[in-house]
């Protein structure tokens, strides 16, 4: 199979086993005793924690257990959606999900039933034009931002704990940019993604706000040579230009990725290789979590086919490339990498822990893998959601639950899907 995006591809089955790192059984089959790793302070007094074997759980790979599905493909319309960008889940376990198409903020009950509508169409306060990114803060409130500056907050009505209820909003920035998750710190302060530069040239970081609006600082994400330009594009006119997808990086190749924690700090990573660096707002590194895992190389037909594809992609172009922008000097020359990602993302979850995702095995490219660490940088274990998970939005990971967007590959119909899994006891 042709390289076509992160779950495209094909892996030689001698591959299978490594992709988990260390956990080379089923689900269940293996318990590893007690966490192998070492935890080592720097001069600097920077904590390295080293995962070498084993997790900390019982159980080193855990499967998560479909729960419910939401949406459908014809049906009332509070249950067909447009385009998900994003998903929260209060105390109660209510789920609210923002659609981009329709300006819609849908609020669920924990067994997927259709409860209410948050908000409405518009661009006043309280209303929607293009929402994303819920997220429910410390102080219990529903935060949706707004790709037209404004964050909106809703609290729980009168008759019921349901997050629906206008409460205030207030201006965002200015042209808001980013698409990841609206994040919070111990004093209830909002963490806005946000980018900026050119079209070739990006920086990325977080605006961190107090809960009525007033700045205060700026967390930074580190500049990363391999990050890739954020599109592919030709000049059309004085004024204008036109976007190409698929080359602004080469197939198979590392991106940096990057989440805020609870706890208000950033951790982060390359992709290139398996370690993650823990930042305070000040810029200070506080922790690197390493895990020890196989370097894979691309099996060669693979690569030989991908190279191909990216040759007819640049061949059909309607400009030659010396009149492209943000093109990677890599696909210019059609150059790919020779071994796979250390891993694809990092997504931070509600209590704290770090979730790693992981490239699928061979045979189960439709399922997706995490390896999950403890907030102190502990691998605990693997846990495998057996269905392709969209890498946007972000899925939403509490205690024991992820909810995440699924698309249907034929009918490009997107559904919420909960997954619950037992977290297995720690040996450590």
């Amino acid at each position: 199979m042709l390289y076509a995006g992160r779950r495209s591809f094909g892996l030689g089955s001698a591959l299978a086993l490594a992709l988990i790192g260390c956990a080379t059984s089923e689900p269940g089959a293996e318990e590893t005793g007690e966490w192998l790793g070492r935890v080592d302070t720097t001069e600097a007094g920077v904590v390295v924690v080293v995962n070498e074997g084993g997790g900390a759980w019982s159980t080193d790979t855990v499967l998560a257990v479909l729960e419910h599905a939401i949406g459908e493909q014809d049906g009332p319309a509070e249950y067909l959606f447009g385009d998900i960008t994003g998903i929260a889940v209060d105390a109660e376990r209510n789920i609210y999900v923002s659609d981009q198409i329709g300006s819609l903020v849908q609020a669920y009950g924990p067994d997927g039933s259709h409860l209410a509508l948050v908000g409405r169409q518009g661009d006043g306060p309280g209303e929607f034009q293009f929402p994303l990114a819920p997220a429910v803060g410390p102080n219990g409130s529903l935060w949706v931002r707004d790709r037209e500056s404004r964050v909106n907050r809703f609290v729980a009505r009168d008759s019921d704990d349901l997050l629906v209820s206008f409460a205030d909003s207030w201006r965002g920035p200015v042209y808001p940019q980013s698409d990841k998750p609206t994040r919070f710190d111990p004093e209830g302060r909002l963490y806005y993604p946000e980018e900026w530069g050119t079209i070739d040239l990006r920086r990325y970081f977080y605006l961190v706000y107090e809960t009525d609006g007033e700045f205060v600082d700026t967390l930074w994400v580190p500049e990363y040579s391999n990050a890739p330009p954020s599109t592919a594009w030709y000049q059309t006119s004085e004024r204008g230009g036109r976007m190409v997808a698929g080359l602004n990086r080469p197939p198979f190749s590392a991106e940096p990725s990057w989440d805020v924690t609870p706890a208000g700090n950033l951790v982060c990573g390359d992709g290139k290789e398996y370690t993650l660096t823990e930042l305070n707002l000040e810029g200070d590194t506080l922790r690197r979590v390493m895990r020890a895992a196989a370097v894979l190389t691309i099996p060669e037909g693979e690569r030989r086919d991908s190279a191909a594809a990216l040759q007819l992609r640049k061949d059909t172009l309607p400009v030659p490339m010396s009149q492209m922008h943000g093109v990677p000097d890599d696909v210019r020359e059609g150059r790919l990498p020779e071994t796979l990602p250390a891993f694809l993302a990092i997504h931070s979850a509600g209590d704290g822990k770090i979730w790693v995702e992981r490239w699928p095995l061979a045979d189960r490219r439709d399922e997706t893998f995490f390896d999950v660490f403890s907030a102190d940088g502990i691998f605990l274990g693997t846990v495998v959601v057996p269905v392709a998970l969209l890498s946007e939005p972000a899925p939403h990971i509490e205690h024991d639950a992820i909810y995440g967007v699924i698309r249907d590959e034929e009918t490009g119909v997107e559904r919420v899907v909960k997954y619950t899994f037992e977290s297995p006891s720690r040996s450590q």
